[in-house]
């Protein structure tokens, strides 16, 4: 995820990653919003993992519909993947910001933004 943003932000262009036919990939966004533009890079996912749950700015989605942008300013759509791996069940969690971490489930991206607007009292 971190070289997803940072490959975004060198290259001046949004990245999109998605997790379908047994594999991670990593596109450039095509003009054309029906087709995936040329492969930066994939990452084949073991047959001993398991993704069980798509989630895009803190809305449930799918193999097919899953994509996570990576926009050239460093931010990035919210969401993750909950997956399994034996007994073990895990999720990537990505930030806004583009920021990845490890956790044991997913997290709502909504509810990790802070609510500006008030003082506190002195």
């Amino acid at each position: 995820v971190m070289h997803a943003r940072e490959l975004a932000i060198s290259s001046n262009e949004t990245l999109e990653l998605s997790a379908a036919q047994g594999k991670l990939a990593l596109n450039r966004q095509s003009a054309d919003a029906k087709s995936k533009g040329d492969e930066v890079m994939s990452i084949d996912i073991p047959t001993t993992v398991s993704l069980d749950r798509y989630v895009l700015a803190g809305t449930d989605s799918n193999e097919t519909d899953w994509t996570m942008h990576f926009y050239p300013d460093g931010r990035s759509d919210a969401g993750g993947l909950q997956f399994t791996v034996g007994q073990l069940t895990k999720a990537l969690n990505v930030s806004d910001r583009a920021v990845a971490t490890l956790d044991d489930q997913l997290t709502d991206s909504a509810s990790a933004k802070w609510q500006a607007g008030t003082y506190e009292e002195r």
